[in-house]
């Protein structure tokens, strides 16, 4: 009866497990990173850098 317990847990663990992570993935593409931006463009354009680059000289 022990190892029944123990089984049941397991597969209960598992099953949580399972739920869990398919939660977090509704999207059904692979998550992306918060930290990063989802389009790699520049904080501030050559112009701007031009300006602030002036500006500090």
């Amino acid at each position: 009866m022990r190892n029944d317990t123990r089984t049941l847990i397991a597969v209960f663990a598992l099953l949580m497990t399972t739920i869990a992570v398919a939660g977090q993935n509704t999207s059904g593409t692979l998550p992306i990173p918060a930290s990063r931006p989802p389009a790699a463009q520049p904080a501030f354009s050559a112009e701007r850098l031009a300006r602030i680059d002036r500006w500090l000289w």
